[in-house]
């Protein structure tokens, strides 16, 4: 199983389990773990919380548009 796919799955299932907010807490991680001093666990985060959002925009691709 490939980085990425470990990614995505992690991201689905966290999905799954604690909805949309999941994506908002997974950036306030990666700063707080940033802040602290571990700039590759925020980063390995962040890509996570990339991975939710891509997932979350594939389930719903029009929920998420800005009407006029």
């Amino acid at each position: 199983m490939s980085n990425n796919t470990s990614t995505a799955r992690l991201a689905s299932a966290l999905l799954k389990d604690a909805g949309l907010a999941s994506i908002w807490r997974l950036n306030v991680a990666a700063a707080e773990a940033y802040r602290n001093g571990f700039p590759h666990a925020a980063a390995a985060i962040l890509e996570i919380a990339d991975a939710a959002e891509k997932e979350c925009l594939r389930r719903q691709p029009l929920a998420f548009q800005k009407t006029q």
